[in-house]
């Protein structure tokens, strides 16, 4: 009685890990989905913010640091809303 119990107990066990075990796979899948869209919307709009600047005689687009920076607090915030 006491080896069928101790054997219930351990199957139980083993499915359960091998439920949460599929659980985070599915959500690692989430995370990395949300990751991957993210940086795509900040590509993205990193796009709109750059500037025809003429440095050494030669034009180039440019971002400025402050235009980084307050691109990702509006994400942040957005991501917290």
């Amino acid at each position: 009685q006491l080896q069928e119990s101790a054997l219930d107990f351990i199957n139980r066990q083993k499915a359960e890990i091998e439920k949460l075990e599929r659980a985070n796979i599915q959500l690692m899948a989430i995370l990395q989905t949300a990751q991957s869209e993210a940086i795509k919307e900040f590509a993205e709009r990193l796009e709109k913010k750059k500037q025809l600047a003429l440095i050494a005689n030669y034009y180039v687009y440019v971002v400025t640091v402050e235009d980084i920076d307050k691109l990702l607090k509006e994400m942040d915030e957005k991501q917290h809303q």
